[in-house]
C-alpha cells in the first residue's frame, strides 16, 4: 500500500517504488551495481532531474516513424519550435510538477524543455519520493572529482 506522499506524487502515480536498491529493506544488486555501502547522509545535498512526458508520445512515435524513407511524409520535418508546441510537456504538467517538487521541499534549479532540475538534502528528497537514499558503487564508473572509482 503506498504511502500518504506516494498518494500524491505526481511523479509516482500512487504506485510503489519498484528500482532494486532505492527503497527500505532492498539490498538486491541488479545489473552493476554492487552492494549498498550505506545510506546517503539525511544533511547531504542531492540533485535529481525530473524528466517530463511528451503531451502525446504516441503521435510523437508516428511521426517519427512517418518521416523515415518510404513513409507518408518523409523529408517533411518539423521545426524544433514546431516538436516542443506539438510533442513537448503540457505547461500545466510542467506547473505541478514543479509545485510538487517545491512544496516537497525541493528547490527548483533549472527547468527545461526536457526536465526540471532540483536540489535539496537528501531527508527532503527521501520524504518526497517515499523511498530511502542509499550509496551504491557502480562497476567501471570514474569519479571525475577524486580520480578513481567510487
Amino acid at each position: 500500500m503506498p504511502s500518504p506522499d506516494q498518494e500524491r506524487n505526481p511523479l509516482v502515480g500512487g504506485s510503489r517504488c519498484d528500482t532494486a536498491c532505492c527503497h527500505r529493506g532492498c539490498r538486491a544488486v541488479v545489473g552493476k551495481f554492487r552492494p549498498v555501502r550505506g545510506a546517503v547522509p539525511t544533511a547531504q545535498v542531492v540533485n535529481a532531474r525530473v524528466y517530463l512526458a511528451s503531451r502525446d508520445a504516441v503521435g510523437l512515435a508516428a511521426y517519427t516513424t512517418s518521416v523515415r524513407p518510404g513513409f507518408g511524409i518523409h523529408g517533411q520535418y518539423l521545426t524544433p519550435a514546431e516538436v516542443r508546441a506539438r510533442f513537448g510537456p503540457d505547461p500545466d504538467q510542467v506547473s505541478a510538477v514543479s509545485d510538487w517538487l517545491t512544496s516537497a521541499g525541493l528547490q527548483l534549479t533549472a527547468t527545461t524543455e526536457h526536465y526540471l532540475e532540483v536540489k535539496g538534502d537528501a531527508a527532503a528528497m527521501q520524504a518526497a519520493y517515499g523511498t530511502q537514499l542509499d550509496n551504491v558503487t557502480l562497476d567501471g564508473f570514474i569519479d571525475p572529482a577524486r580520480g578513481k572509482g567510487s
